[in-house]
């Protein structure tokens, strides 16, 4: 039987973050709303039981931005988010001697 490695996405294989190209004012915005006193709603967007269009419609709405804007701003940060090559390629190497599952803590 082979131990499991976890292998956590944020922080380890991306350390990009959604809305990273936003307005620095508009980014404490979101991390207050999402990541403040109260996490849930995150926890529950991770968990799947919100989608990223709902959660990008919460903030609009909270930080007075058009959802258009926002979500393009959130649809184009993540498809740029980079995932080393390098680090893939020795995970690669570790699942022949490994189950490998991909996390997040977020």
């Amino acid at each position: 039987m082979k131990p499991t490695l976890f292998v956590d996405f944020d922080g380890t294989l991306c350390h990009d973050r959604f809305w990273r190209s936003a307005d620095k004012k508009v980014i404490r915005g979101i991390q207050k709303l999402l990541f403040g006193v109260d996490g849930s709603r995150v926890d529950d967007w991770m968990r799947g039981r919100y989608a990223s269009e709902e959660i990008n419609r919460f903030l609009a709405e909270k930080l007075n931005i058009p959802f258009e804007k926002l979500w393009g701003i959130f649809v184009s940060d993540c498809k740029s988010m980079n995932v080393s090559a390098d680090v893939l390629n020795k995970i690669e190497i570790l699942r022949a001697r490994y189950n490998t599952v991909l996390i997040t803590g977020n």
